[in-house]
């Protein structure tokens, strides 16, 4: 596959609904989780890494791009996606945290601030609980309070490096929301339970095919909108993530349409953490956490030991915030009729935060 930036976006949806597929091919469970982020975070890497190891970690991503493809890329993704527009802010943030003895080349740090923005701070690992109160300050900064202490003492022993990207997102949606009533949500054919729900007439995005029901809330900056992936069988969703691909995700959110809707849909708040190392085992990256990975354009003998990343969402009456730690036109080509089309989103469904036409976070609700 060539690369390009024409189909740049597609890089956040395809690994973001693979890494889906995998977190919910055993057990399908409420997960959140920002591709944006965790391509971010290995864009850092992939500056300090050589040979083979450079290698896995592109072509995991945009396999037959090459490096400079790669940093272009994720360098434009970078600065566009930190943004603050009409009450939807974004915001990316990126940082090297080193042990002063470890020996950190000139040319990497410089390379991390000239693409994506990112300095580097000297920290004493050795002293675990200061070490690890400034790094959770950093992400806290960088999140708005909602991951306040992502790094644990206990897990600095013999670390030399860590390298932190963050990303926070709130937006308001062009219209509130009444407030929420509790009513049954479907869990399966036998089992429901009470969450508050969110209802209101009016004009949203839509789409459909035969598996999905696309609505998508807009906030105020029209780069933004909260898409809601129904299921158009109930209780579908596991087998619906099967046959969902980056063509599909991106055909069913770039041909959305003006429709009049009576929308029912949950107010949820949701936290997640995923072990990268696990995950990334099965994009063909399971030798980056061993001594056989080359990071030597970081500086010698550095080992990338191990990675998480964290994410939460909240979605309410105001609009959403989300974050995580680690142009699309839309044309309006109906006018609102005098019936809606009444949708009432009580059984499990995916949900994505688009912003510039890109995956910014992923997730299920069950």
């Amino acid at each position: 596959m060539s690369f390009s930036l024409i189909n740049s976006t597609f890089t956040e949806a395809q690994f973001g609904i693979k890494l889906l597929s995998d977190l919910t091919s055993d057990q399908l469970t409420p997960c959140v989780f920002s591709p944006v982020s965790i391509l971010l975070s290995l864009a850092l890497v992939h500056l300090g890494a050589k040979g083979h190891t450079r290698h896995d970690i592109r072509n995991s991503v945009v396999n037959g791009s090459t490096d400079e493809q790669f940093i272009e890329h994720f360098s434009f993704i970078n600065k566009l996606l930190n943004s603050s527009v009409n009450d939807v802010e974004t915001l990316i943030a990126n940082r090297l945290f080193v042990s002063p003895e470890q020996a950190i080349r000139k040319a990497f740090t410089d390379e991390l601030r000239e693409h994506y923005n990112a300095e580097t701070a000297t920290i004493d690992f050795k002293k675990s609980q200061e070490a690890a109160k400034i790094m959770n300050q950093f992400i806290s900064e960088s999140t708005k309070g909602k991951i306040p202490d992502m790094i644990k003492p206990d897990n600095l022993k013999d670390v030399d490096a860590i390298l932190i990207n963050a990303i926070f997102f709130q937006g308001d949606w062009r219209r509130k929301f009444g407030e929420p009533a509790e009513s049954n949500f479907s869990i399966s054919a036998t089992e429901n339970r009470l969450v508050p729900m969110l209802r209101e007439t009016r004009d949203y995005f839509y789409n459909k095919d035969d598996e999905w029901q696309v609505i998508g809330i807009p906030f105020k900056d029209k780069s933004a909108w909260f898409a809601i992936f129904l299921p158009t069988r109930r209780f579908a969703l596991a087998e619906n993530l099967k046959s969902l691909n980056a063509a599909k995700f991106h055909n069913l959110i770039n041909n959305v349409y003006q429709e009049y809707i009576f929308l029912t849909f949950p107010k949820f708040k949701m936290d997640y953490k995923i072990n990268l190392k696990t995950a990334l085992a099965k994009f063909g990256l399971a030798e980056l956490f061993t001594e056989q990975a080359d990071l030597s354009g970081i500086g010698p003998g550095l080992q990338l030991a191990s990675a998480t990343h964290q994410a939460l969402i909240e979605v309410d009456q105001v609009g959403t915030r989300a974050a995580a730690a680690t142009e699309a036109k839309i044309f309006f080509t109906s006018a609102s009729s005098d019936e809606p089309l009444h949708i009432r989103v009580d059984h499990p469904f995916l949900f994505a935060i688009i912003k510039d036409n890109s995956p910014l976070f992923l997730g299920t609700y069950t």
